[in-house]
């Protein structure tokens, strides 16, 4: 919408683009940074290069019809912008950014560590390619992709310094920006070859043959991490095989205890064997208190008259250290307090999910 409003300069197309902009925001809030992003490619822009400049007024190279759209769909997600912020407890767990934070993000967008030369230096050839190219045009793929690609991982990063608001996957909506740049180089080497087939044929050939082979080279190297990330141990939370082992031994009359409470969601992935335990703990459901999970009890002496006719009881739990975790509530120690009589039946895990099985 951007490519069409910008030359184009009639409302229609730029209130497309708020409206493409407001969807955007709706479905991932951080996705609004894409605002900078283009701000940043509109200052890079020269309007004066276009064919028919667009009609309307300007604050420099910033179309004030941008501005327009942009205030438009930031108003209209207004409500959903105060809920967010209301609940920005939800990102409390977030920390300070360091070098190995930019580290992981440079490794991971690129795909694998051994990507980075590479495909480092195909961007680079993209933005070379679409600033020198004969047929230079203003929105060209390095003033869009490459500010996109930048701006609003460096935003949220420099942010993360006063608020840690940064984490990885809050910036991904970003890749297609890094292949958009990569393909401009393939494309890049590809036009130069095509180019000096008539005067320079080794040459011609060369150019192509070194984009084909980097095409080539960059399919073999993802490989391997494609096929990694698709593992069930790339997953930090194996919850197929929870589930499964749940469905295999539990009986009728279990009951389950989560520790602590926000473990609930590890019932969640595969619910169906999760289900049929007794979750005696819960106070109210998903439905009836609107979260997705469900609310805990909040009296020790609630949680003890309901321990009745139990014989096993299953502890769902999760840490990355492989530890079980301390109890730190009076709901959470009285679990264990009840647990004091029982002994270890079995203990499994599943990633970094541990289930315990206790019994008399």
């Amino acid at each position: 919408m951007l490519l069409r409003a910008y030359p184009d300069g009639r409302r229609r197309w730029w209130a497309a683009y708020g409206a493409a902009v407001a969807l955007c925001g709706l479905f991932n809030l951080f996705g609004l940074l894409v605002l900078a992003a283009h701000g940043v490619t509109l200052l890079l822009t020269d309007a004066r290069r276009m064919a028919s400049p667009a009609p309307g007024r300007r604050i420099g190279r910033i179309p004030l019809r941008w501005l327009a759209a942009s205030a438009a769909a930031v108003i209209v997600l207004g409500p959903l912008l105060r809920v967010a912020y209301r609940e920005r407890k939800q990102i409390a767990w977030l920390g300070r950014p360091d070098y190995a934070t930019i580290d992981a993000l440079i490794r991971d967008f690129a795909g694998s560590r051994d990507l980075i030369l590479p495909v480092a230096v195909l961007a680079l050839c993209g933005i070379a390619a679409a600033c020198l190219a004969d047929d230079w045009r203003p929105l060209n793929p390095a003033a869009l992709a490459l500010p996109w690609l930048v701006v609003p991982p460096a935003l949220l990063l420099a942010a993360s310094f006063a608020k840690p608001v940064y984490d990885q996957r809050y910036v991904e909506f970003c890749l297609p920006a890094l292949a958009i740049l990569v393909g401009s180089g393939l494309a890049g080497l590809a036009r130069l070859g095509w180019r000096l087939r008539a005067t320079r044929p080794a040459a011609a050939w060369a150019a192509a043959a070194v984009a084909a082979v980097a095409a080539l080279g960059l399919a073999v190297l993802l490989v391997a991490p494609q096929r990694a990330i698709r593992q069930t141990s790339a997953r930090p939370d194996n919850l197929r095989l929870a589930s499964a082992i749940v469905a295999a031994n539990e009986r009728p009359g279990d009951v389950v205890f989560y520790i602590p409470v926000d473990m609930r969601v590890l019932g969640t992935g595969y619910p169906a064997p999760f289900l049929r335990l007794r979750d005696i703990a819960r106070a109210r459901s998903p439905v009836a208190s609107g979260t997705l999970t469900g609310t805990e009890v909040s009296s020790p002496a609630v949680l003890r008259s309901r321990f009745t006719d139990v014989s096993r009881v299953w502890v769902v739990t999760g840490n990355g250290n492989g530890t079980f975790p301390v109890p730190s509530t009076p709901v959470d120690k009285e679990k264990m307090a009840l647990l004091a009589g029982m002994h270890i039946l079995h203990r499994w895990r599943a990633g970094e999910v541990m289930l315990t099985l206790y019994g008399y």
